[in-house]
């Protein structure tokens, strides 16, 4: 069995969370991340150095870091990632995307808006980090319309996806 730590409020433990539902994986979940229980401890940070959720536990095996995970279950169960090199290249790209492009420029409004982190008061920051977000969210939603289009009346998954 595995023992997820993180809070469900975390986007990142909610895709891990998604993945074992989906791969129907026994699994306990322990709540840590701010605001609940502080991950900078040494007992936590001797799991993840970083002091960030999630963290996968199995057994002796540590895991962190949500797209490592996912790969990793993934991997396990051989059904979320697709079996065709080129197909599941392209899944692995909107992985890393997500990470690199997509999570970065809602930083600043997600401190301000949602976690209400001091110094995070800036309105003209937070209109920008919600505008550039947006524009990330455009090139998904495009990307999703397009397979949705190319794949729809077939038997074939998104691409994407599976």
């Amino acid at each position: 069995m595995f023992k997820l730590l993180g809070r469900t409020t975390s986007i990142n433990v909610r895709k891990v969370l998604w993945a074992l539902d989906e791969l129907n994986m026994a699994y306990e979940r322990e709540d840590w991340g701010l605001p609940i229980r502080d991950p900078k401890t040494p007992e936590f940070k001797a799991l993840n150095p970083n002091a960030q959720v999630p963290v996968l536990i199995e057994g002796k095996f540590v895991l962190w870091e949500s797209n490592a995970i996912l790969i990793y279950l993934a991997g396990r169960e051989g059904r979320l990632l697709p079996g065709q090199l080129q197909q599941r290249a392209l899944a692995l790209q909107w992985l890393g995307w997500q990470a690199a492009e997509l999570n970065p420029p809602w930083g600043y409004a997600v401190n301000a808006l949602i976690r209400k982190t001091p110094g995070y008061d800036d309105a003209a920051k937070i209109a920008e980090s919600m505008a550039k977000w947006g524009a990330k969210m455009e090139i998904l939603e495009a990307h999703l319309a397009r397979g949705e289009a190319l794949w729809r009346g077939t038997s074939l998954p998104l691409p994407i996806f599976r």
